[in-house]
């Protein structure tokens, strides 16, 4: 598990994406450099009660759409009650985003 979630940041335009793209679907750029980010603000929530294919008995799991700061947005599996607007804290673990949340709300630098 890793802090903080892996972007790719288009040196030519300076957008930046997850995951990577081929190319900058802004400018068209190929050229990129890594960057990360650590946290985000919760946009929207929602409950997954069942998944196809996971046992019945399986706990429901909790999905956010996270605003990053430069205006991305990612879908996680979040740890803790959702709050629109709420912070949180990103990490990966196995190729999937996490997010746990943090106190204080409002804009993120």
């Amino acid at each position: 598990m890793s802090a903080g979630i892996p972007l790719w940041r288009c040196r030519n335009c300076g957008s930046a994406f997850y995951p990577e793209p081929l190319l900058c679907p802004h400018c068209g750029g190929a050229d990129g450099e890594p960057a990360r980010v650590y946290e985000g603000l919760i946009e929207q929530a929602t409950v997954v009660h069942r998944a196809v294919g996971a046992p019945a008995e399986r706990p429901p799991r909790q999905l956010a759409t996270v605003v990053l700061p430069g205006g991305q947005r990612v879908i996680a599996a979040l740890d803790g009650r959702p709050e629109r607007g709420g912070r949180v804290v990103l990490r990966e673990s196995g190729g999937a985003i996490l997010a746990s949340r943090r106190r204080g709300v409002g804009p993120i630098e």
